[in-house]
Order: structure tokens, then C-alpha cells, then sequence
């Protein structure tokens, strides 16, 4: 699918300002017949649309008396073909904050694998953009080209120090064996696929952190890094000796697989088995409701949207730093003290 051409292309291509684009699309203001012969001939050779909503924009902003005037500013998930966006929690955030404080905010998911398209913010210009989601320096590199603060919420692979409203991975490792330690648990096993992501080996570190200060060798718990479809889980659940009594699975998919495979080889949770939850967690397959460390996406939403309107502001002009968010715990029934 080609990628739809923007009032930007349409004027570098005839070498004139975007401003001289609108007015011609427009039909407004002194332009000569040249100019406009011109334009007109590079929008059809682009197949340029004005998108309709665009058109609305400038009297939100900059119209008479009786307009509202009001700040744009998007909210930007980057996803991958075949995977659906997980990240309507952040939205909601977004949203709250942008109701109280008066502001518009549109909403444009892209995939990854294609190129980067925002149309109506290159039209019209926006105050900050928010991203979230497969976030990497490339497509860093492409909206700071727009001149706009860039905030990013949750995990990202960016190598640089950049604005980032996140989850303190390394407190969800800490809590999740606080958690199960003072259950009695003194057998853990954590199932992460222990990626280079931050909320994966950040968490994986807090999780080892802990167990440490609690005099604990690396030969005194177990990792398992495999994705939820192996048999490694089942492998260790069946073990005779040092079967551990609590497991820690990042991500709502291990939890839910782990559920499944414990009850396939007739163990009980949390009878037989704890299971502590990290990350989002999918649609309940099962009766029992997993206690899990909440990612606080709504959170994440609300302090990042809140710090890219300071920075559209120009009020906060410290350099680029992390703010991050602790996790909370919630109480489901799979835990149980031994």
C-alpha cells in the first residue's frame, strides 16, 4: 500500500511554502495563475487529498473570537503486522489529561514495517507528539525531523537519552519476590523471555537483586527463558526435587500458558503452584483471576501526556530524562502462602 503523500511533498515538489499550498487548495488569498496552474498540476501528478479533518484545524487554533482555541498534539502507537495494539490503556490516560487541560489529541497508529506517515500533523503542525510501543531510533530520527517534543511512553530499543514515561521494571522484579517471600516462598522461578527490552531485563535484574539480598545463589532459583509455546515450564514443574513453589511469568500470555500446562500434569494453583503475573494481561481464559503486578498504563498515559504539554509550553527545558512509574500489585487467587 502506498503511502499517502502530505501538503509537505506537495511543496517541496513545486518549490514553494506549505503556506502557498493551503491557499491554493483553499482558493483563498492573491496567488497568480502560474502558482496555481502549478500546484494544482503537482497534486494531481501526487494524488494529493487534503484530509477533511485538516481543514477544521486552523480555526480550532488561530480562528476568531468565538473559536476554541486548543492545543494538537498525537498520540502515536507503532505496531507490528499481525499484532494487535495493546496499548488502549495509555490512550485512556492521554485522554484524561487532554479533557482537563483543553487539548485535541489524534490518534495515528503505523506499522513498523512501513514508512512513517502523519499527513494531518504535517499539514497543520502539532505541539508534541506522544509514542508508544516498537519505538527505535529510526523512527526517533524521523519525527524529530518535524521539530516537535517527543515524548515516549513505556519500553523502548533507542540508544540515546530521550523524554520516556515508564515502568519501574527493576521495583516490579523487587516486589514480585517481596510478594512471594513473605508467602513463605523460598523456591522461585521466573519465566521471561529475556529479551534486550527494558521491561524484560530490567525486571529480570530486580528479580535477581532481591533474591540476593535475601542470600540467594543463582543455583537457588531458575530462569526460563524460553516463549510461552516450549516445554521448559512443564519440564520444571515435573521435577521430583527443588520444584519450585512460586512462579513469576512476565507477560499476560505466560501467565495464562502457565495456568494451562499446570493443569494439564494435574498440579494446582495455587495448591501445588503460586503464579504472579507482570505485564498486560489478555481476556481471562480461565476461572481463576491472576494476581499480577499492574503495568499502570493509564498512569503512564496521564504523566506523559502531562509532560508533553509542559514541553510544548517551554516549561520544562531540563535535558531529556526517564520518569518512572512503580508498579502496583493486585490481588488475585492464584498466591497462596505455604
Amino acid at each position: 500500500m502506498k503511502t499517502p503523500c502530505s501538503i509537505y511533498d506537495v511543496a517541496r515538489r513545486a518549490r514553494i511554502s506549505t503556506a502557498t499550498v493551503s491557499l491554493v487548495i483553499n482558493s483563498k488569498g492573491k496567488i497568480s495563475e502560474k502558482t496555481r496552474r502549478r500546484v494544482l498540476a503537482v497534486c494531481a501528478k501526487l494524488n494529493y487529498r487534503p484530509h477533511p479533518t485538516a481543514r477544521l484545524l486552523p480555526k480550532l487554533r488561530h480562528g476568531n473570537q468565538n473559536a476554541i482555541h486548543t492545543g494538537l498534539y498525537s498520540f502515536t502507537p507503532v505496531i507490528a503486522t499481525g499484532l494487535k495494539s495493546a496499548y488502549t490503556g495509555f490512550l485512556d490516560g492521554v485522554a484524561e489529561v487532554s479533557l482537563v487541560e483543553n487539548k485535541m489529541v489524534v490518534y495515528q497508529p503505523f506499522n513498523q514495517e512501513r514508512e512513517p506517515h502523519a499527513a494531518l500533523c504535517h499539514a497543520f503542525g502539532i505541539d508534541a507528539r506522544l509514542i508508544v510501543g516498537l519505538v527505535d531510533d529510526k523512527i526517533v530520527d524521523f519525527f524529530q525531523e518535524q521539530g516537535v517534543p517527543l515524548v515516549i511512553m513505556g519500553d523502548h530499543s533507542c540508544q540515546r537519552l530521550l523524554w520516556n514515561v515508564n515502568l519501574d521494571c527493576h521495583a516490579a522484579g523487587r516486589m514480585a519476590v517481596e510478594h512471594l517471600w513473605n508467602l513463605g516462598h523460598r523456591r522461585l522461578a521466573l519465566f521471561c523471555q529475556c529479551k534486550t527490552s527494558l521491561y524484560q531485563t530490567d525486571f529480570k535484574r530486580g528479580f535477581e537483586d532481591a533474591l540476593l539480598q535475601k542470600g540467594l545463589t543463582p543455583q537457588d532459583y531458575d530462569i526460563i527463558g524460553t516463549v510461552p509455546s516450549g516445554d521448559e515450564v512443564v519440564d520444571l514443574l515435573r521435577r521430583t526435587e527443588r520444584r519450585p513453589t512460586a512462579l513469576v511469568a512476565v507477560e499476560g500470555g505466560r501467565a495464562q500458558h502457565t495456568i494451562m500446562r499446570s493443569r494439564e500434569i494435574g498440579l494446582k494453583i495455587p495448591g501445588d503452584l503460586s503464579l504472579l503475573g507482570f505485564g498486560h494481561l489478555p481476556a481471562p481464559q480461565y476461572d481463576q483471576r491472576v494476581t499480577h503486578l499492574d503495568p499502570c498504563h493509564e498512569e503512564i498515559g496521564r504523566c506523559g501526556m502531562e509532560l508533553a504539554i509542559r514541553l510544548s509550553r517551554k516549561e520544562q527545558s531540563d535535558p531529556p530524562a526517564r520518569t518512572l512509574i512503580t508498579p502496583k500489585m493486585v490481588k488475585g487467587e492464584t498466591c497462596a502462602s505455604i
